[in-house]
Protein backbone atom coordinates (compact mmCIF):
# COMPACT_ATOMS: atom_id res chain seq x y z
CA UNK A 1 0.00 0.00 0.00
CA UNK A 2 1.28 3.45 -1.14
CA UNK A 3 1.69 6.03 1.72
CA UNK A 4 -0.31 8.86 0.88
CA UNK A 5 -0.14 12.84 2.00
CA UNK A 6 -3.52 14.37 2.51
CA UNK A 7 -4.33 18.54 1.77
CA UNK A 8 -7.31 20.63 1.70
CA UNK A 9 -7.80 23.45 -1.14
CA UNK A 10 -10.12 25.99 -1.38
CA UNK A 11 -10.90 26.87 -5.19
CA UNK A 12 -12.84 29.73 -6.08
CA UNK A 13 -16.10 28.04 -7.54
CA UNK A 14 -15.85 28.93 -11.16
CA UNK A 15 -12.50 27.58 -11.24
CA UNK A 16 -13.43 23.95 -9.52
CA UNK A 17 -14.76 22.43 -12.45
CA UNK A 18 -11.28 22.93 -13.87
CA UNK A 19 -9.00 22.37 -11.52
CA UNK A 20 -10.52 19.31 -10.73
CA UNK A 21 -10.53 18.01 -14.21
CA UNK A 22 -6.47 18.60 -13.40
CA UNK A 23 -6.36 16.88 -10.83
CA UNK A 24 -8.05 13.82 -12.09
CA UNK A 25 -5.77 13.87 -15.23
CA UNK A 26 -2.81 13.26 -12.64
CA UNK A 27 -2.44 9.54 -12.25
CA UNK A 28 -1.30 9.57 -8.74
CA UNK A 29 -4.02 12.01 -6.92
CA UNK A 30 -6.78 10.59 -5.09
CA UNK A 31 -10.12 12.75 -4.94
CA UNK A 32 -12.34 11.99 -2.15
CA UNK A 33 -15.73 13.72 -2.41
CA UNK A 34 -16.57 16.55 0.63
CA UNK A 35 -18.46 14.54 3.04
CA UNK A 36 -21.72 17.06 3.43
CA UNK A 37 -23.25 16.04 -0.09
CA UNK A 38 -26.68 18.01 1.10
CA UNK A 39 -24.44 21.33 0.72
CA UNK A 40 -25.63 23.65 -1.77
CA UNK A 41 -22.08 24.16 -3.14
CA UNK A 42 -21.74 20.22 -3.52
CA UNK A 43 -24.83 19.91 -5.42
CA UNK A 44 -24.46 22.90 -7.45
CA UNK A 45 -20.66 21.47 -8.22
CA UNK A 46 -22.11 18.12 -8.98
CA UNK A 47 -24.40 19.76 -11.70
CA UNK A 48 -21.85 21.64 -13.51
CA UNK A 49 -19.84 18.43 -13.52
CA UNK A 50 -22.39 16.96 -15.02
CA UNK A 51 -23.45 19.60 -17.73
CA UNK A 52 -19.58 19.57 -18.36
CA UNK A 53 -19.59 15.50 -18.90
CA UNK A 54 -22.67 16.03 -21.27
CA UNK A 55 -20.67 18.64 -23.47
CA UNK A 56 -17.29 16.39 -23.87
CA UNK A 57 -20.16 13.79 -24.62
CA UNK A 58 -21.51 15.65 -27.29
CA UNK A 59 -18.30 17.09 -28.17
CA UNK A 60 -16.60 13.54 -28.93
CA UNK A 61 -14.00 14.05 -25.97
CA UNK A 62 -15.88 11.50 -23.52
CA UNK A 63 -17.84 8.50 -24.29
CA UNK A 64 -20.86 8.16 -22.83
CA UNK A 65 -23.01 4.97 -21.77
CA UNK A 66 -25.97 3.58 -23.52
CA UNK A 67 -29.22 3.67 -21.77
CA UNK A 68 -29.62 -0.38 -22.22
CA UNK A 69 -26.57 -0.76 -20.22
CA UNK A 70 -28.33 1.11 -16.96
CA UNK A 71 -31.21 -0.94 -17.41
CA UNK A 72 -29.62 -4.50 -17.64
Amino acid sequence: MTVMKEITLKVPNKEYSFFIKLLESLGFVSIEQPKNNNSSEYVLNSIKKGIEEVKDIENGKKSGTKLDEFIA
